[in-house]
């Protein structure tokens, strides 16, 4: 609230950057309409699924002109909105007497593009162009960084002003919570180092309870555990919900972040680069 009495210059300078790349990408989730032509063994291979509009393209490997998830309204002008996959299918099957690979001429709906938090947050990153950024770093990398609740401090105001200005921003959560999920889900062995504690600690404990469990992990905060918060909850408590592994050996530091974890990076991190350095040389 007191940067809103008396503004601040970085405040500002944020809302101000912030507020045109809103509005590009509340313009990219209006969908659209695609023309396009394509071959018969292009549409061939393109996988499709019955849905309640008429038929999606669920995966367009094939022909990369076609965004995944698009309804078929036409097909050489003939309107295929409503029709089933297998009408569409045995539509183009009998145009092969018009050639041994004739062209087809596809009417698309094309759904606009949800945002995630990560995914707004690697837009950031693609915008900044400032080397000393880490959202930079993270984007030319192809880094996810999630943050669930990212509309809780400076990001989520500047979303509250620009609605005014026009409404229908949509966040997506769900897509972020699946794909920090299924990332712990697949990996061959996970590591946590969280720093502080709360909806950072929670979040990514948890993606790991989906993998019965972290292989290593290292929090660092000053929360205790008679307080009753998440922040102040042990190791042991993580490994009785399935977040660490029973066989961890998990450690808890008890400190400020901000001062321990400069101390833990030089001791481990950085004599790792410099011995790989050395050696390189």
């Amino acid at each position: 609230i007191g940067n809103l009495l008396v503004p601040n210059k970085n405040y500002i300078a944020f809302e101000d950057w912030l507020k045109p790349i809103l509005g590009k990408m509340l313009d990219e989730q209006e969908p659209t309409v695609q023309n396009l032509s394509i071959s018969k063994k292009q549409f061939s291979k393109m996988m499709l699924r019955t849905c309640r509009a008429g038929t999606m393209v669920v995966d367009s490997d094939a022909c990369t002109k076609i965004r995944p998830k698009s309804t078929i309204l036409s097909i050489n002008d003939i309107t295929m909105a409503g029709k089933s996959q297998e009408d569409i299918t045995s539509f183009v099957n009998k145009m092969g007497s018009c050639g041994a690979n004739p062209e087809i001429k596809l009417t698309l709906w094309v759904p606009g593009e949800v945002f995630s938090p990560s995914k707004i947050i690697r837009r950031m990153g693609k915008e900044i162009d400032n080397k000393d950024s880490i959202l930079y770093w993270a984007y030319k990398n192809d880094i996810p960084i999630f943050c669930p609740a990212i509309t809780d401090g400076a990001v989520g105001d500047v979303v509250f002003f620009h609605s005014y200005q026009k409404e229908g921003f949509v966040i997506d959560t769900a897509q972020d919570i699946k794909k920090i999920n299924e990332m712990a889900m697949n990996a061959p062995k996970t590591g946590m180092i969280i720093l502080g504690g709360g909806i950072v600690k929670h979040h990514i404990c948890n993606a790991n309870l989906m993998r019965n469990g972290a292989d290593f992990s290292v929090f660092v905060n000053t929360g205790q555990e008679f307080d009753g918060s998440d922040s102040g909850a042990r190791p042991d408590e993580a490994i009785s919900w399935g977040k660490i592994r029973i066989d961890a050996k998990p450690v808890k530091v008890y400190g400020d972040a901000s001062f321990i974890w400069p101390l833990l990076v030089s001791q481990t991190f950085v004599k790792h680069v410099e011995k790989k350095t050395s050696s390189d040389e």
